[in-house]
């Protein structure tokens, strides 16, 4: 039977996946109490349908990981085409998103990451394309898709209301193909949901996605604890107060406590959401510290290009500035990024949540980077016409456009550095520790000794961790990036004006 102490994600959708193989259903047991919808288990059923045709095997379910991955990048690369019609825009995205440091990371743990990332990805390509196509049967699937990303981690649900409002404003014009889109993305997304809805209500008379969130916006909200994101002592308060309650009835009373903190210290919790906003920006720590291996050379070499990977940031919001040219394609991306960071900033949220976003940085950075750097030709969409127009600085411009691109890049530039005085003092002093994230390793271990998981504990917490299996998924990651960089070329090179043309070299790059 699954065991429930200590608590790691890792551990958790593992014994959930084979709860489900072993036909347990849904659920854990996280501190000896039971939960039947703590998170919504769509990459736990990936994980036991791999367990069940290839066994137990986390290096199995890791390989299939990394080709996610890989093909992941090869979507941005479409998504970046598809929004700015330019492929040197496109080729260095999804080169960049292909050996991102923490994308390999996550590629290589039994987190939802890699999943959630490709789901998401992928929805936001097909909802481009059924918008500009004004095709019914790809809003469908985008929000199949969409629903899918939320099946994997709920927090997806805060992005939709983003969709559907660019939506709106983009086929304002045609209400009836505004309607038939709305309807066909909204009917698929609660169709494909609605499994999941169902089987919670019957459990909890609920319609609800899973419990985490509303522990995290308690713990959020509690003065107590500090607005961290996670507090073992609010698990047993919520727990050990209500020993004999339901998963439902202990949904009820976070809810509750939420709602009376929220209502007895307004100005409190807005510091806390504030601070907890600035968690989620902060910069990326190093994720391969693991590889670390007591050699300094190698560590020196991980740091130096995880830091890199943080200027997406900056360059993504030039980059971003760049793009309000023509705010139509901007428009998603932006209210993506700010429907998501809003979600985390209330309900609380590391900088790993962010990396579902990061992704639209790249594309971005990637823009801002030919624009000032190659002499590059941009084309965009057109939604009123249909057509791609290609779009060069005006021989002539008015006095208002130039005051409007200054003040433009000034903005910008104050933007980026609030954002480096925000999370430079945090990258290079020790974080912030509550009390709610120190665990008495002894006590942990005592307690699992006394029921019997200890071994059980220290070996799948070893399977989980290893660093062999990490050293070796890098090599073979290593091949899939060299694929994955071989068929981005060859899109790059490939001209769809000429269906004769051969991709046989490179479309030379000048600098401007």
């Amino acid at each position: 039977m699954a065991y429930g102490f200590p608590h790691s994600d890792a551990r958790s959708i593992d014994r959930v996946a084979m709860n489900i193989l072993n036909g347990r259903g849904i659920a854990d047991i996280i501190q000896f109490f039971p939960y039947y919808s703590y998170r919504v288990p769509l990459y736990s059923i990936f994980l036991s349908m791999i367990y069940g045709f290839f066994g137990h095997s986390y290096m199995l379910a890791k390989i299939i990981q990394w080709i996610l991955s890989s093909i992941t990048a090869v979507i941005i690369y479409f998504i970046a085409l598809k929004a700015y019609q330019d492929k040197k825009t496109a080729t260095i995205a999804g080169i960049t998103v292909g050996v991102y440091a923490q994308y390999i990371y996550y590629a290589h743990s039994l987190m939802t990451e890699t999943l959630f990332i490709f789901f998401m990805s992928l929805s936001i390509l097909l909802v481009l394309k059924g918008v500009q196509n004004k095709s019914l049967g790809k809003c469908t699937w985008a929000g199949v898709l969409s629903a899918s990303a939320t099946l994997v981690r709920e927090a997806f649900f805060s992005a939709i209301p983003a969709i559907g409002l660019w939506i709106l404003v983009i086929l304002w014009r045609d209400k009836r193909k505004m309607t038939r889109c709305c309807l066909s993305f909204v009917t698929a997304l609660i169709l494909t949901l609605s499994p999941l809805l169902i089987r919670n209500y019957c459990i909890h008379k609920k319609p609800i996605l899973g419990s985490v969130g509303v522990r995290h916006l308690w713990n959020g909200a509690d003065p107590k604890y500090m607005g961290s994101y996670f507090s073992e002592d609010a698990w047993r308060e919520s727990l050990w107060r209500n020993p004999y309650s339901t998963e439902s009835q202990r949904m009820d009373y976070e809810v509750l406590k939420a709602i009376e903190y929220m209502k007895g210290y307004p100005y409190l919790f807005s510091n806390f959401c504030q601070m907890r906003f600035e968690n989620f920006w902060k910069l990326h720590a190093n994720p391969l510290g693991k590889l670390d291996l007591n050699k300094k050379f190698l560590s020196v070499l991980l740091k130096i290009f995880t830091s890199l990977s943080n200027f997406i940031i900056p360059f993504g919001i030039l980059g971003f500035c760049i793009s309000l040219m023509k705010w139509r394609q901007a428009l998603l991306f932006g209210l993506i990024v700010t429907f998501y960071s809003a979600f985390h900033s209330i309900f609380g949220g590391t900088e790993r949540f962010r990396l579902p976003i990061d992704w639209i940085f790249i594309i971005y950075a990637s823009l801002f980077l030919c624009r000032l750097v190659f002499s590059s030709k941009y084309s965009f969409f057109d939604y009123d016409t249909g057509n791609t127009s290609f779009f060069e600085e005006p021989v002539k411009v008015s006095r208002f456009q130039k005051r409007f691109f200054q003040s433009l890049y000034i903005a910008g530039a104050a933007i980026i550095a609030l954002y480096l005085c925000m999370v430079l003092p945090q990258y290079f002093m020790p974080e912030k520790e509550f009390d709610g994230y120190k665990i008495d390793t002894q006590k942990v271990q005592s307690i699992l000794k006394e029921t019997g998981y200890y071994e059980q504990w220290l070996k799948q917490d070893m399977a989980l961790y290893s660093v062999k299996e990490i050293m070796f998924s890098l090599k073979v990651n290593h091949f899939l990036l060299l694929s994955l960089l071989s068929s981005i070329l060859l899109l790059s090179c490939s001209d769809p004006t000429e269906p004769n043309s051969s991709p046989s070299v490179l479309i030379p790059l000048k600098i401007g």
